[in-house]
């Protein structure tokens, strides 16, 4: 596998993802390409099936679904939400706070539900909003590499 990745792509796709879809990077064409949930159902289900589907999906977008089915070795999917973990990294940024009064008050708000939002309210209101992007941005950097390694890809900056 001879295509390169670049990187800020990479991370913007990575951070721009959907529930209900995936991403998938195309190792012959270097492109990423999004399918949603629905096109990989309607192409498994029967003809009879098929027609009464729920969504109205785009037949190209069935085709790619079946051509990712077909050949699975020429797209890899990226990294989900879920595999990324981001309240993992809020936690992490929350302990790596020198100041023992904000890193409490971040530690709180990442509790319970509602956490997200709690947690960028008081990154807003403690000023501390360049240091977290800049933190969330590093933590998606290093799980893009780490997931160019896993794969054989090389990378760009």
């Amino acid at each position: 596998m001879n295509v390169s990745v670049k990187l800020k792509r990479l991370i913007d796709e990575m951070d721009g993802q959907m529930d209900e879809y995936s991403t998938y990077f195309d190792t012959k064409t270097g492109e990423f390409v999004l399918v949603s949930d629905e096109a990989f159902r309607l192409e498994e289900e029967d003809e009879e099936e098929e027609s009464t589907g729920l969504m109205d999906v785009d037949e190209d977008e069935v085709q790619l679904a079946v051509d990712i089915l077909e050949n699975p070795d020429e797209y890899l999917e990226l990294p989900s939400k879920y595999d990324i973990h981001e309240y993992n990294i809020m936690e992490r940024f929350c302990i790596s706070v020198e100041n023992e009064k904000n890193r409490k008050i971040l530690l709180i708000a990442i509790k319970g539900s509602g956490a997200f939002r709690r947690f960028k309210e008081m990154v807003r209101e403690l000023g501390m909003e360049d240091q977290w992007y800049r933190f969330k941005d590093e933590a998606y950097r290093e799980k893009a590499i780490e997931w160019c390694n896993e794969n054989g890809l090389t990378f760009e900056e």
